[in-house]
């Protein structure tokens, strides 16, 4: 609730496997993270795709320009974006096995490559029990706050959420185990006890991590969502949190 932010999005219908896809975003973005001084920017960006998809994989080949506001002066970067993303898993909403990956790539005025990559996977494990794997990397640009690497600033890890670690890159993992506790008409009540460990890096040298383990009850669904969360972090504090609804990630560090 403390910055703005917005987006508009247009795909063209498909012909065949593939479509086209635009989108426009504007936001502002305000980071307190923990090792370093606080930032704050304005970003807008342009986003012009061509999708291809040969079953569960999609791919994107594109533009994106973004327009900066940051520190009292304007700049401007375009380059190229590549889209890869892979969905094997059996259910989107409840997933109970399989995987699924996804990775952003861009590269402003073809100087650096800043890219996010996540991955998710589901091993069953007796009945309505599972062995849940979660993790991801992102690589960043350190001559510029709005494309450095922040870990937490997408609840990768809960407890960095307020003040995530700043770097370069950023690696993060997580391994949880999943129960079913009720099913009925209207949807699924799920637990899982996690643990997640994190780090940011300089030219992928280390230089500050986290760690967290938790418990969290979930009402998965399109519409209602919701989460309720115990974490235990690295600090030696509790953390107790609920959310609703689905926020809108961005594509953190690209527009």
């Amino acid at each position: 609730g403390d910055q703005w932010g917005a987006e508009l999005r247009y795909f063209t219908p498909y012909r065949g496997n593939s479509q086209w896809g635009f989108s426009l975003t504007a936001r502002e973005e305000d980071y307190e993270p923990s090792n370093a001084p606080a930032d704050k920017w304005e970003r807008y960006g342009f986003r012009g795709v061509y999708y291809v998809e040969n079953g569960n994989t999609r791919t994107g080949f594109g533009v994106l320009a973004e327009h900066l506001r940051i520190d009292g002066r304007d700049e401007d970067s375009v380059g190229p974006y590549l889209h890869l993303a892979h969905n094997a898993l059996d259910n989107v909403l409840y997933p109970t096995r399989g995987y699924s990956v996804t990775a952003d790539v861009w590269s402003p005025k073809l100087e650096t490559v800043l890219s996010r990559t996540e991955f998710q996977a589901y091993l069953p494990w007796q009945e309505d029990w599972r062995v849940v794997l979660r993790g991801g990397v992102e690589t960043g640009d350190n001559s510029n706050p709005a494309h450095r690497a922040y870990l937490g600033d997408q609840e990768e890890l809960y407890s960095l959420a307020d003040h995530p670690l700043q770097g370069e890159q950023a690696v993060w993992a997580q391994l949880g185990v999943g129960h079913t506790l009720m099913k009925t008409w209207w949807g699924r009540i799920n637990a899982e006890v996690f643990g997640t460990w994190g780090a940011v890096y300089e030219d992928w040298s280390r230089t500050a991590e986290g760690w967290e383990t938790g418990v969290s009850f979930s009402i998965p669904g399109q519409f209602f969502n919701g989460r309720l969360l115990v974490v235990y972090d690295q600090s030696g504090e509790f953390t107790f949190g609920f959310s609703l609804g689905d926020p809108v990630w961005w594509n953190s560090p690209m527009p």
